[in-house]
C-alpha cells in the first residue's frame, strides 16, 4: 500500500470517528459535511492546491440539501408538515427554511442559484442565518472525535464569538481552507461516504421523530421521481422518443416505458438540473442504477445540443445549469481509476480511458 493510500485511508476513518462519536443533538453536521464534499466535487477541474471553500457556498448547499426534507412527510397516515432534526429544542435553520419554502410555494427543484434570483431579498436573508449558525456550531464541532478537536480536514479563522453582523456584511474571514490533499480524497471517497453519511442522518431523524427508518430513507434522500415526471415527455421528444441508453423506440409495456434518469447517478451526486437528465427505458434505468455511463454514453452526454436543452428548460421553468453539470461529471470521471468498469447496458462493461473522455483536448 502506497503512501497515497495510506492517506486516503487515515481520512476515511477519522471522518468515521466523527460520525461514530461526535455528539450530535442535530443534523446540521451530516448537512455541512455532505456540502463540503459536494462543494469541491462541483469545483473546476483545474483548482489546485490548496483548495478554498467559502462560507457562504457552504450555506447556499446546505440549503439546497434541507429543502426538500421540509415538504410534507406521510409518516403511516398521520402528516407531519416538518420532521424535526433537533432533539434539543428550539427554532432551527430547518424551521427557517422550511418558512422560505411554504412562503413561495416552492414544490420543485430549485439550486440556490434559481432560489437567489427568483427570490433575491428572502433568499439573501435566509443565507445569512444559515451561514451564521454553520459557522457558530458544525464548522468549529466537525472536527470533533471524542472530546477532542483535531483538524484534519480544514482550517478556518473564526472562533464560536461569531456575530450574525459580521456574517450580514462578511466582515469576517469567511474562507475554508482544506487541508492539503483532502479536497482529491473526498471526491474519491465520495460513493462511499455519501451513503455512510445519509445512513447516519437517517438514523438521528428516525430516532428523533419515532419513525421507521426504511421509509425515512426514501423520503429524505431517494430521487424524486414525482417532479421529474414532468421532464418526461420533452426529453423524449430531444432523443426523438428513443432511450438515451439503448436507442430503442419507447413503447407501452412497463419495461419499455420512459423515466427520467440522472446521467450522473444519484448516488454518487444530487444533481436535478435538466443538464443531468435524460429519458430511458425502465429496464435500462434500473439496469444501470448507480453505475456510471460508458464513454460512448458519455460522448452523447457531453455533445447534446445545448440549445434544446436550454428551450426545455424556459418551457418548463427548471434549471438548466450546464457548467455545473459538466463540472461535477468531469471531476468524478477523472478520479475514477485507469480501466474503471463503466455501463454499457444490460450486464455489460467497459473499461475507463482516461486519454478518451470527451473533453480532453477540448480547450
Amino acid at each position: 500500500m502506497n503512501s497515497n493510500d495510506q492517506d486516503l485511508l487515515g481520512l476515511a476513518e477519522k471522518i468515521i470517528s466523527v460520525l461514530d462519536e461526535g455528539h450530535f443533538t442535530q443534523t446540521y453536521k451530516y448537512a455541512t459535511l455532505l456540502a463540503i464534499i459536494d462543494l469541491v466535487i462541483a469545483k473546476p477541474y483545474h483548482q489546485t492546491e490548496p483548495v478554498a471553500l467559502y462560507m457562504p457556498e457552504v450555506a447556499e448547499r446546505v440549503i439546497e440539501l434541507y429543502l426538500p426534507q421540509t415538504l410534507p412527510f406521510n409518516n403511516l397516515g398521520n402528516k407531519i408538515q416538518l420532521l424535526g432534526q433537533s432533539s434539543s429544542g428550539g427554532e432551527s435553520i430547518v424551521t427557517k427554511i422550511n418558512a422560505f419554502r411554504a412562503k413561495h410555494n416552492i414544490i420543485v427543484y430549485q439550486t440556490a442559484r434559481s432560489l437567489s434570483r427568483n427570490y433575491q431579498k428572502d433568499f439573501e436573508k435566509l443565507r445569512q442565518e444559515v451561514e451564521h449558525t454553520l459557522a457558530k456550531h458544525p464548522m468549529l464541532r466537525l472536527q470533533n472525535i471524542g472530546k477532542s478537536t483535531r483538524p484534519f480536514l480544514y482550517e478556518v479563522n473564526w472562533d464560536e464569538n461569531i456575530k450574525k453582523t459580521e456574517v450580514k456584511n462578511q466582515s469576517y474571514n469567511n474562507r475554508i481552507l482544506l487541508k492539503p490533499g483532502v479536497a482529491s480524497a473526498l471526491v474519491r471517497l465520495a460513493g462511499l461516504l455519501r451513503p455512510l453519511i445519509q445512513t447516519h442522518w437517517t438514523q438521528r431523524i428516525g430516532k428523533i421523530n419515532n419513525i421507521i427508518e426504511d421509509r425515512l430513507d426514501r423520503f429524505l434522500f431517494g430521487e424524486p421521481r414525482t417532479t421529474l415526471t414532468l421532464l418526461t415527455p420533452p426529453l423524449k421528444s430531444l432523443q426523438n422518443n428513443r432511450c438515451f441508453y439503448c436507442d430503442e423506440k419507447f413503447a407501452g409495456s412497463d419495461s419499455l416505458k420512459a423515466e427520467v434518469d440522472h446521467f450522473i447517478p444519484w448516488a454518487r451526486y444530487h444533481n436535478n438540473c435538466l443538464a443531468n437528465l435524460v429519458a430511458a427505458h425502465q429496464k435500462c434505468n434500473h439496469q444501470k442504477r448507480a453505475h456510471f455511463g460508458s464513454l460512448d454514453h458519455l460522448g452523447r452526454w457531453f455533445n447534446r445540443p445545448q440549445d434544446h436543452l436550454q428551450s426545455i428548460a424556459i418551457a418548463q421553468k427548471w434549471d438548466l445549469d450546464i457548467p455545473r453539470s459538466f463540472g461535477i461529471a468531469r471531476v468524478l470521471y477523472e478520479s475514477l481509476p485507469e480501466f474503471t468498469p463503466l455501463w454499457i447496458g444490460g450486464k455489460r462493461f467497459d473499461e475507463l480511458r482516461v486519454h478518451k473522455l470527451p473533453w480532453v483536448g477540448v480547450t
